[in-house]
């Protein structure tokens, strides 16, 4: 059995990292080793397809919150 001697940071929102407890807890396994697990078994069992379907939804999701987070920094800079 191999170290895990590396890191990997995901960014998540706290509805998520609140869900990603409530199924570790569930599961008596940490936040941290169960999201390993949810990662590993996607990377053995989604197709190519299915993950440039997931990956395209992701990066939608992420220029949406940049773009609300720019709208925002904008505001406060102004005063609007």
């Amino acid at each position: 059995m191999q170290k895990l001697n590396t890191r990997q940071t995901v960014p998540l929102t706290s509805d998520e990292l609140k869900r990603l407890q409530t199924i570790s807890n569930t599961q008596e396994i940490t936040a941290g080793l169960l999201g390993r697990a949810l990662l590993l078994h996607a990377m053995e069992n989604l197709t190519g397809a299915e993950i440039a379907d997931i990956v395209a939804v992701a990066k939608d999701e992420a220029a949406d919150r940049l773009s609300a987070g720019a709208r925002e920094a904008v505001a406060h800079r102004w005063g609007k």
